[in-house]
């Protein structure tokens, strides 16, 4: 039995008060410059391993050398914000992934989805690479999840967990507000430029509370 850190289908995650946010932002800065580069060598290291990402976003983009220039070493002094790889990933330390349930919940254990070879092999892969990077851990629970292969657009497979029937049905639902989007975008009409931030593999950046990790445990056809 398998459970993972992070949730990975339909997380409900316990929200901050909107006053937290501005002490969020402020520790996320913090945290950045505190481990920003220091030394000239350093920044030249980070410089390095930021060109070639950088160089496919400027790719279809107008800004001149100068601007990609100044862009460069924006994200150099700030280098340990970016993530190239899954070793590389932050954790979340403003909010865990909490999975509320009615008292007496029974336990549920489904049984793994049958799989051919091939696809098998790709979920003891992914498996394998997340364990390598510390994303799940091995674990005993009376709760299990099969898991499934999901194609992304650009086919290549996703590896997914199956809470519909085991966790999810399960849950003390929470519904949040969302703003109007034509507001949002009425609101950065004026501006030149925009900037977006993708937290990579953001699921797999905040922590489960310890209470509910055993509800997140997957099994596959090798445990």
């Amino acid at each position: 039995m398998i459970r993972r850190r992070p949730p990975v289908l339909q997380p409900f995650i316990e929200m901050r008060k909107n006053t937290q946010s501005n002490y969020v932002n402020e520790q996320l800065h913090v945290h950045a410059v505190a481990l920003s580069p220091k030394t000239a060598s350093e920044i030249a290291a980070a410089k390095a391993e930021l060109v070639e990402p950088l160089s496919k976003a400027f790719a279809n983009s107008t800004f001149t050398k100068e601007q990609q220039t100044r862009i460069l070493d924006l994200c150099a002094k700030y280098r340990p914000v970016f993530s190239l790889n899954r070793k590389e990933l932050g954790k979340c330390k403003t909010a865990q992934a909490t999975f509320p349930m009615p008292p007496n919940t029974k336990l549920v254990n489904r049984r793994p989805y049958r799989a051919n070879p091939h696809t098998e092999a790709v979920i003891q892969t992914c498996v394998k690479d997340m364990l390598d990077d510390d994303i799940i851990e091995e674990l005993p629970s009376q709760w299990g999840s099969p898991v499934t292969l999901v194609a992304r657009k650009d086919g290549k497979p996703r590896f997914c967990v199956d809470f519909r029937s085991t966790v999810n049905k399960h849950l003390i639902r929470k519904t949040w507000p969302l703003a109007n989007m034509e507001s949002n975008l009425d609101s950065v009409g004026s501006a030149k430029f925009i900037s977006v931030a993708d937290v990579q593999s953001a699921y797999w950046q905040i922590p489960v509370h310890p209470d509910h990790v055993e509800r997140t445990a997957f099994v596959t056809n090798s445990g």
